[in-house]
């Protein structure tokens, strides 16, 4: 989502250049922000996302906990660091309260831009995290001959669920 709000970045530094109202500006960015956010999670929604591990899970039902697990990890993740991020910006904009006589557009949107790499940044380091151990689980599963599966062969699944 991040790298896809340099047009809200843009407008929001030409409208404080313009009107010169760091509260009407950083209102706007929370609208734009959680916006962008809804038109993200509704993307989601439509591509089916969470349940694209629904096939694996009906082979396999250990894997449902993991998934479910999994999934509830990175929304916290998400909303922890969606939450960082518009507090940021927040407080970047309203920092530049009393720059009118020296504001330029640059100095909002470099801020925002730096603010949205951070959250880039953080969000991919813990979704790794969150997904480390689903990912390792998932391809010992993979791993697995097709009748240890089947017959939920519990040393198979064990040695899938356990790696070393």
């Amino acid at each position: 989502m991040y790298q896809d709000l340099q047009p809200v970045f843009v407008e929001l530094s030409e409208d404080l250049a313009k009107k010169y109202d760091v509260v009407a500006t950083r209102d706007r960015f929370w609208r734009d922000i959680n916006a962008a956010k809804s038109r993200v999670n509704k993307q989601l929604l439509d591509e089916q996302i969470a349940t694209a591990y629904v096939d694996i899970v009906s082979h396999v039902p250990a894997a449902r906990s993991k998934v479910i697990d999994v999934l509830g990890k990175l929304a916290a993740v998400e909303e922890r660091i969606s939450g960082e991020f518009l507090r940021n910006g927040e407080r970047g904009i309203l920092s530049l309260k009393s720059k009118a006589s020296t504001y330029q557009t640059a100095h909002l949107g470099n801020m925002l831009r730096g603010a949205a790499q951070q959250a880039t940044t953080d969000l991919k380091s813990e979704s790794d995290q969150a997904l480390n151990p689903v990912r390792e689980y998932l391809v010992g599963v993979i791993e697995m001959k097709d009748e240890d599966i089947v017959t939920g062969s519990f040393g198979a699944i064990s040695r899938a669920m356990y790696p070393n």
